[in-house]
C-alpha cells in the first residue's frame, strides 16, 4: 500500500505499507493552516478528522491525499447615506484579504466596523488576512467640525469651551461667557487671526461653513497715552462706559485759528469712540492732562445742529453732554459727556460711533457762546440678570420725558421678567412711564425649554426601546437594540450616534430625526461536509450534498441516468438505506457513495464483478463495466492496473457520415484513459457479449494524418488497433498516436469509437485512419487481421 501526499499538508506514514489481505490502514493526514484535506487513490476508505481508514485492502493500492485551500464568505453591508462597493458576498482564501470601496455622501464620514478587522485608508478599507467567515459594516455619520477659541492676550478670565458644528447645521458662536478680560482693553468679539487682520465674529453670531474653526478673542483699547500737540507732557484718554473702547486717537493743533479771547496750552486730542450697542447712546471719556489750574473750559471745532459749518464753539456740560473740569494736586481731569449724534459727536449722526475733536483752554474773558442752562434731567440705569442682556446700559433722560430700552435674550434663553421706572413690554422693547427721579429698569431672563421628539424604527428580527423620546435641545438619548432569538444587530444610524453594545446614543439633538435599527438572522457556520461518490461514473446525479452546519438536515437525492437504476447509499462499505432520497441530521463529515446498477432492457442481474477477477469493479478504477447506449447489452472494459479508466455510452456524432459497410451493434462508446506513460503500448480489453459479433473497432477523431474529426477504422498495424480472440477484442494504444482523440493531453488517452460489424473492406491503397476504399475478394482475410 502506497501512501503519496501533495502540497500544503502531509500524510504520516509516508512510507510504502504492507498490510494484510483482508485488514486495514490508518494514516495521518495533516493540512497545513487554512487547507482541507481530500483523500483518494485505489484503496478506498474514510476520512474522520485527521484519520483515514482504508477499505479492507485486497491487493496492491494507493492513498492519496490533496489539499485545497479553505475559502470564506466575506459579506458587507451598508447603512444609510453611503455606500460599499462591491456590496454582494465575496469569497477569499484564507489568510488573504478583501479590499472595499467605501463611499459616503456629500456632509457624512464613513465608520467601518464587522467582524473582518481591518483598515480604513481613505475611501478603500482592506480586511485584516481572512480566516473565517466575517463581515464588514460601513455607517454613515454627519461630518462634525471643532470650534476653539483662544483668549490672545486676556489678563483674566477664561475662554469658551470647544462647540461642535454639525456638517449643513447652523452654529451659534459662543458669548464672552468666561468674562475674559484684558487691562486697558474691551472685548470686542472674535477674529479668525489673533492680529485681526483675518475674518471677524461678533459674540453669539451664525456660524455657516462647514470647516473647523479657531476664533481669537479682539481687543479694543479703553486708555490710551500720548503727548500733548504743544510738548508740555503727556495727556491719557480712558473710556469709562462698559463695552466701549478708544479708536483714531491722536494729539493736534488747532486745525484754525483760536477764537481771540481762548487759548490752547495742550493742544488738541481726536479720537473716536466705538462699540456702542445702540444709535444714540452716551459714553463718557476721562482726560488727564499736566496740573493746569488756569484751564478754564473745553473747546471744539466742528459742526453742531445750529450750525452745520465748522466753527468753534464751547462744550462744557449741559446736563446732557459737555466737559466737565476738576483740578487735583496732581493734574486737570476733564470728563467729556457724549452721545451719539449729539452735540459734541462732530458728524450729528447716530452710527454708534462718536467723532470728538476739541481741546483743553484758558478763557482770558467770558465765554462769548455760554452752553445754556442745563435741563433737569434724570439717569435711568438697566440691571439684568444672566441670560440676556438690556440696552442702552445707561441713559439721561430728560425730566418728564420716556425712554425706550431693548432687550436682548441670549440664544436658548426668553424674557421672564421686566420692571422698573412705571413702563411696560411690548415685544423687547421696554418703555418707561415719564421720568420724574433717577430709577432702574430690572430684567430677568429664564431658560427656554426646547424639545424635539426622536423616533426610533426596526425590522424584522428585533426591537427598539424606546420607540419614541422628547429630548430637551443640545442633550443626548439613548436607546435599548434588543434582537430576537437567532438573530443579531446588523446596523444602527440616525441621530448622529454611536452603538456600544446594545446601547445607541444619539448626538446632541438639536432638530427631529429617527433611530433606525435592522436586525439580521445569525447564520451558523458550515463546519461539517457531505462528499457523495456515484459509482460507477456516470451512472447517476447526485443533489444535496457540500458544506453544512452542526444539526443542520441534509436530504440527499439520487437520479439515475438512462440504462441505469439506483440502487443504493453506503458508507464505511455499510448499506444505509436503498431508496433514491436520503434523509439525517449532520454532526459530522459524512463520506457516502451513491452505487448505481445497470437496468438493462432484457431481464438481466449484474454480479457487479465484470471481469471475474472476485473484485466488485466499483471498487477498481481500472475496470467498468455499463450498458450500451440503447440499454441492450453489458459491456465490461478493462485497463491496466495502476491506470484510471472512465467509460460511458455515447451517442452517435454523426452519422450521416458513417462509412460504406460498417454498423456499430453496440453503439459508441466515450472512454478516457488516465495515469499512461508517454511513448508506452497500453491494451485495453473490451469483453463482449454473447450475443454480439465484432470485427474491428471503428473510431470518430483526429489523427495524425488528418486533424479534422472524421470516421476511421482503427486497425490493427502490429503495434496499434483492435485485436479480437473468441470474446475478448484489446484495443492497443500508445498516448499521442492514432487512436487518442486527446493527442496534446500528457499521460491520458481520450476515444470514442464501437465494436464493428464489417461488411465491405477497407481500400488496401487507403491512408491509415481513412474510412474511404472498397471490399476486395472475401471477409476472411480481413476479419483473420483483427485477430493477429
Amino acid at each position: 500500500m502506497t501512501p503519496s501526499s501533495g502540497d500544503h499538508g502531509s500524510i504520516s506514514p509516508d512510507t510504502t505499507q504492507t498490510v494484510a489481505h483482508g485488514s486495514t490502514a490508518t494514516f495521518t493526514v495533516t493540512p497545513e493552516e487554512g487547507y482541507t484535506a481530500s483523500v483518494g487513490g485505489t484503496c478506498g476508505g474514510n476520512l474522520a478528522g485527521a484519520t483515514y481508514t482504508t477499505n479492507p485492502v485486497t491487493g496492491a493500492c494507493t492513498v492519496e491525499t490533496t489539499f485545497s485551500q479553505n475559502s470564506y464568505e466575506v459579506t458587507p453591508s451598508s447603512g444609510d447615506h453611503g455606500s460599499i462597493s462591491p456590496d454582494t458576498t465575496q469569497a477569499v482564501a484564507h489568510g488573504s484579504t478583501a479590499t472595499f470601496t467605501v463611499t459616503p455622501e456629500e456632509g457624512y464620514t464613513a465608520l467601518v466596523g464587522g467582524t473582518c478587522g481591518g483598515n480604513l485608508a481613505g475611501t478603500t478599507y482592506t480586511t485584516n488576512p481572512v480566516t473565517g467567515a466575517c463581515t464588514v459594516s460601513a455607517t454613515f455619520d454627519l461630518k462634525t467640525y471643532t470650534v476653539t477659541y483662544n483668549a490672545n492676550s486676556a489678563t483674566s478670565g477664561t475662554a469658551p469651551d470647544t462647540q461642535t458644528k454639525t456638517h449643513g447645521q447652523d452654529l451659534t458662536l459662543a458669548t464672552n461667557s468666561g468674562n475674559l478680560a484684558r487691562t486697558g482693553y474691551t472685548f470686542a468679539g472674535w477674529n479668525t487671526k489673533a492680529g485681526g487682520t483675518g475674518t471677524a465674529y461678533g459674540a453669539g453670531a451664525i456660524y455657516t461653513a462647514n470647516a473647523p474653526l479657531i476664533l481669537y478673542a479682539m481687543w479694543k483699547e479703553r486708555e490710551v497715552v500720548l503727548e500733548t500737540a504743544t510738548g508740555e507732557g503727556d495727556a491719557s484718554l480712558k473710556v469709562t462706559t462698559a463695552g466701549h473702547f478708544l479708536t483714531e486717537v491722536s494729539a493736534q493743533t488747532p486745525p484754525a485759528a483760536a477764537p481771540a479771547n481762548a487759548e490752547f496750552p495742550l493742544g488738541m486730542i481726536a479720537f473716536s469712540i466705538a462699540g456702542l450697542a445702540a444709535d444714540g447712546e452716551c459714553s463718557a471719556v476721562v482726560l488727564e492732562f499736566p496740573r493746569n489750574t488756569a484751564i478754564n473750559s473745553y473747546y471744539k471745532y466742528g459742526k453742531t445742529q445750529l450750525n452745520p459749518a465748522d466753527h468753534w464753539y464751547g462744550f462744557m456740560y449741559d446736563g446732557e453732554t459737555g466737559a466737565v473740569i476738576h483740578h487735583t494736586a496732581s493734574h486737570t481731569e476733564i470728563t467729556l459727556h457724549l452721545c451719539d449724534g449729539k452735540r459734541g459727536d462732530d458728524d450729528l449722526t447716530e452710527d454708534r460711533v462718536i467723532r470728538d475733536p476739541g481741546g483743553p483752554v484758558i478763557l482770558t474773558v467770558p465765554d462769548p457762546d455760554p452752553p445754556p442752562p442745563p435741563l433737569q434731567s434724570h439717569m435711568v440705569n438697566t440691571i439684568s440678570g444672566p441670560g440676556g442682556s438690556v440696552s442702552p446700559a445707561l441713559r439721561q433722560v430728560n425730566h418728564g420725558e420716556s425712554a425706550d430700552f431693548t432687550l436682548a435674550p441670549d440664544p436658548g434663553y426668553r424674557i421672564d421678567t421686566v420692571s422698573g421706572c412705571g413702563g411696560s413690554l411690548s415685544g423687547s422693547t421696554y418703555a418707561t412711564g415719564p421720568v420724574t427721579e433717577a430709577c432702574t429698569v430690572t430684567a430677568s431672563f429664564i431658560k427656554t425649554v426646547v424639545t424635539h421628539a426622536v423616533s426610533a424604527t426596526s425590522g424584522t428580527g428585533g426591537s427598539v426601546s424606546p420607540v419614541l423620546r422628547q429630548v430637551n435641545h443640545g442633550e443626548s438619548a439613548d436607546f435599548t437594540l434588543a434582537p430576537d432569538p437567532g438573530y443579531r444587530i446588523d446596523t444602527v444610524s440616525g441621530c448622529g450616534g454611536s452603538l456600544s453594545g446594545t446601547t445607541y446614543a444619539t448626538a446632541p439633538v438639536t432638530e427631529a430625526c429617527t433611530v433606525t435599527a435592522r436586525f439580521v438572522a445569525i447564520v451558523p457556520e458550515p463546519d461539517h461536509e457531505v462528499r457523495v461518490v456515484v459509482e460507477p461514473d456516470f451512472s447517476g446525479v447526485v443533489s444535496g450534498d457540500g458544506l453544512y452546519a452542526s444539526g443542520d438536515h441534509v436530504i440527499l437525492k439520487a437520479v439515475a441516468e438512462p440504462c441505469y437504476r439506483f440502487e443504493a447509499w453506503e458508507e464505511d462499505g455499510r448499506v444505509l438505506d436503498h431508496g433514491s432520497t436520503y434523509a439525517f441530521s449532520i454532526y459530522e463529515t459524512r463520506n457516502l457513495t451513491a452505487v448505481f446498477v445497470p437496468d438493462l432492457a432484457a431481464d438481466f442481474e449484474f454480479s457487479g464483478d465484470g471481469n471475474g477477477d472476485g473484485i466488485p469493479d466499483r471498487l477498481q478504477e481500472n475496470v467498468v463495466s455499463l450498458p450500451t447506449y440503447g440499454c441492450d447489452y453489458l459491456v465490461t472494459f478493462e485497463s491496466p492496473e495502476g491506470t484510471r479508466l472512465r467509460v460511458r455510452a455515447a451517442d452517435n456524432p454523426a452519422p450521416e457520415d458513417m462509412p460504406r459497410g460498417r454498423s456499430l451493434p453496440l453503439e459508441l462508446f466515450d472512454l478516457t484513459l488516465e495515469g499512461v506513460e508517454p511513448g508506452a503500448p497500453v491494451p485495453l480489453q473490451l469483453h463482449l457479449p454473447e450475443e454480439v459479433q465484432a470485427h474491428g473497432y471503428l473510431v470518430y477523431g483526429r489523427t495524425p494524418e488528418n486533424p479534422e474529426e472524421h470516421w476511421y477504422d482503427f486497425n490493427h498495424d502490429g503495434r496499434l488497433g483492435a485485436t479480437v480472440s473468441g470474446r475478448m477484442m484489446t484495443l492497443h494504444f500508445v498516448a499521442s498516436e492514432t487512436g487518442d482523440g486527446m493527442p496534446d493531453a500528457a499521460g491520458v488517452i481520450a476515444n470514442i469509437g464501437g465494436p464493428a460489424l464489417i461488411s465491405e473492406a477497407p481500400d488496401q491503397n487507403a491512408e491509415k485512419g481513412s474510412s474511404s476504399g472498397c471490399f476486395i475478394g472475401t471477409l476472411d482475410p480481413f476479419r483473420q487481421m483483427f485477430r493477429e
